[in-house]
């Protein structure tokens, strides 16, 4: 999983260096050509929230979506996160942190 988080870091803070295409490689040797880098991010775990948060001041605007499990399984941190960022509330949920929970539609 600490590979599939430093992907999507990769991607999302690339789009500072060129506003190409990009080509990557996921987590399963599938290769991904997107238009630009990316600048959102789907969060599956919850434990991922702190380390975006060190990366970015703002870190609630680069996700697009995330598993609940911060809501219910971090109650207190996700408590102290909607004080700092409200718009934490907005943060669609996308299923968990589980290949058979999550909806690649509904992402």
């Amino acid at each position: 999983m600490k590979g599939f988080f430093l992907f999507f870091c990769g991607l999302l803070f690339a789009w500072q260096a060129q506003a190409a295409p990009i080509t990557v490689t996921d987590i399963t040797g599938r290769e991904v050509t997107l238009a630009q880098p990316a600048t959102r991010i789907i969060l599956t775990q919850a434990r991922h929230m702190p380390v975006l948060a060190l990366l970015h001041p703002d870190p609630v605007s680069l996700i697009a979506g995330w598993s609940d499990e911060f809501k219910t399984a971090f109650v207190n941190e996700y408590e102290q996160y909607q004080k700092q960022f409200p718009a934490i509330r907005d943060i669609p949920t996308v299923g968990r942190h589980t290949a058979e929970s999550f909806s690649v539609e509904q992402s």
